[in-house]
């Protein structure tokens, strides 16, 4: 996979974009071997460094304990930080917290407020959440 070493290139140059994107290879197995542990530290410096799409990758490993220790605190801390930024995935993550107790007080409310938001953008997931 070509895209693999200019991901590596723009990572070693510290281009914070191409730490997710990197990162998504190794999460999804795209052109290497899959590597949670690799994964999770490549979105971790992106998150550290305010990447929006990073943070989302970094919560989905916590709440999944892959790559990471299993860790509901974090996986809101990440969801609230990029639900923030108006994304609507974090939204309905965020949301999903929420209604589920994972890492905040079970607030009903609230986890309606924040899946309403992605529901009316169009976000699919948010308008039948699990």
């Amino acid at each position: 996979m070509k895209s693999l070493r200019y991901f590596h290139l723009a990572a070693d140059d510290g281009h914070i974009h191409a730490f997710v994107q990197l990162g998504k290879c190794y999460r999804f197995g795209n052109g290497v071997e899959r590597n949670m542990s690799e994964a999770v530290k490549l979105f971790r410096n992106a998150a550290e460094n305010d990447d929006s799409e990073g943070r989302p990758f970094l919560g989905y490993s916590y709440r999944d304990g892959e790559g990471a220790e299993q860790d509901y605190n974090q996986v809101a801390i990440l969801f609230r930080k990029a639900a923030n930024d108006g994304t609507a995935r974090p939204q309905y993550e965020l949301g999903l917290c929420y209604f589920y107790g994972y890492g905040v007080e079970v607030d009903v409310d609230e986890a309606i407020r924040l899946l309403l938001m992605p529901a009316e953008g169009g976000y699919g997931r948010a308008q039948f959440p699990r």
